[in-house]
């Protein structure tokens, strides 16, 4: 038994007393939770926050998605539900990464909470016994590449999505 497995199974030992702390933990990370986070930003008129962060989840789950095609890493033994993907990286983690380093740019003063949540999410899928810590640390480490991408390109991302914007302004308006 390698390292990691050990890990899982250390912490995912009796994952059913955790499970009401770290299934609303792990949530927090799943595209349902994320993309309702977007849209109220998005619906309180946070217009270029909601894009940079759909636009950030965007490119990071597709990266996730296809990592896990490529490498097709098994899931720990001990996950206590049957999930259908491959293993790494953890694309959950991943998602509250890339969304936990944009919010702490857009809303500085709470950085340390959005960072500890997202860390929250990561450990949380290590102690369900879904994933290694290393495709966690790889979730963590793209999260935060694209993140940190999204915030150094946003006018031009910005740019291109207004054209969705300029679009929608002319499409015919039904009642």
């Amino acid at each position: 038994m390698n390292g990691e497995q050990r890990i899982v199974e250390v912490l995912a030992t009796d994952a059913s007393i955790h499970l009401e702390f770290l299934e609303p933990l792990t949530a927090l990370g799943s595209v349902p939770v994320l993309g309702l986070i977007i849209l109220t930003l998005y619906l309180y008129g946070h217009t270029e926050q909601a894009y940079l962060m759909g636009a950030g989840s965007v490119i990071t789950g597709l990266t996730a998605l296809l990592l896990k095609e490529i490498i097709m890493r098994p899931r720990p033994s001990v996950a206590y539900r049957e999930v259908l993907t491959s293993s790494f990286p953890s694309a959950h983690t991943a998602l509250a990464f890339v969304n936990a380093v944009l919010l702490a740019w857009f809303y500085p003063r709470l950085r340390g909470w959005f960072i500890l949540l997202a860390t929250g999410v990561g450990f949380s899928r290590i102690a369900l016994g879904v994933h290694y810590p290393s495709d966690v640390l790889a979730g963590l480490c793209i999260g935060t590449v694209v993140g940190w991408l999204v915030w150094q390109n946003a006018s031009q991302i910005l740019s291109v999505l207004r054209v969705f914007d300029r679009v929608r302004e002319r499409l015919p308006v039904t009642e």
